[in-house]
């Protein structure tokens, strides 16, 4: 494959959409393209901690109570929280109208790849996947994981009732007495990731011509899904986890 053509579009929402023009040997494949969603940091704004400390926010336009970080989160951070969940949808809507199909999320998909965001970015993907035949092909950014084998987590900044501050985390910290406790906030490691997205890309599809991972050999000649399939585990594709020995 030679290297191809790009042209760039600026979504609305700020977010970059790269769209690739495929070209093999020489020639234009019937006009193919593939879009490049990078950093997302995708974060649910109507995740569900699960948590009796935690209600959320009302939205009133529709009812819903909403998972959000303060204002002064975001104006003390080097990336948004709220409105990337907003963004990504505008980013998926035009591509949908583009009629581009194949899009490549090439890591920082999530907020820190805790099972809440991991979970809404699935729900969405499946959605475009199901009702406009887009296919997601996924790989991990340093936000997602943000360690190898997951690790308790948090936030200290999540908007509460009444507009108050409150911290969610997935233990109880002493630190942080009256905050929230919720498992949907703790950090997943590779496999618990790359196993709730392994339909993106980190697992064989039938209709894929060839895949692979660095574990196996190279071997086009000979690729077989249902060989390939009982080597793709994620389990055999890991170190393994030093506190588990």
């Amino acid at each position: 494959m030679r290297y191809p053509n790009l042209f760039f579009d600026l979504v609305a929402t700020g977010m970059l959409v790269i769209a690739v023009q495929v070209t093999v040997f020489g020639q234009n494949e019937a006009g193919i393209k593939v879009a490049f969603l990078a950093d997302i940091h995708l974060q649910d704004v109507y995740g569900d901690f699960q948590s009796e400390e935690f209600r959320g926010v009302i939205n009133p336009r529709n009812g819903k109570l909403a998972t959000i970080r303060t204002m002064s989160s975001q104006l003390n951070s080097t990336r948004l929280f709220n409105e990337n969940y907003f963004a990504l949808l505008a980013a998926l809507e035009d591509l949908r109208q583009k009629g581009i199909k194949l899009v490549v999320l090439p890591g920082d998909y999530t907020d820190d790849g805790q099972p809440m965001n991991i979970l809404g970015l699935k729900k969405i993907l499946k959605l475009y996947s199901g009702q406009n035949g887009m296919r997601f092909f996924i790989t991990t950014g340093n936000h997602d994981p943000v360690s190898p084998f997951g690790s308790p987590g948090g936030k200290s900044d999540f908007l509460g009732e009444n507009g108050q501050t409150q911290a969610v985390f997935s233990l109880q910290r002493t630190d942080q007495s009256s905050s929230a406790i919720s498992a949907e906030i703790r950090y997943w490691g590779y496999f618990e990731i790359c196993e709730e997205l392994k339909d993106f890309g980190f697992s064989p599809g039938k209709e894929d011509l060839f895949w692979t991972h660095p574990f196996i050999p190279f071997d086009y000649e000979g690729y077989d899904f249902q060989s390939i399939s009982e080597v793709s585990s994620i389990r055999t594709r890991l170190f393994p986890d030093p506190k588990s020995g």
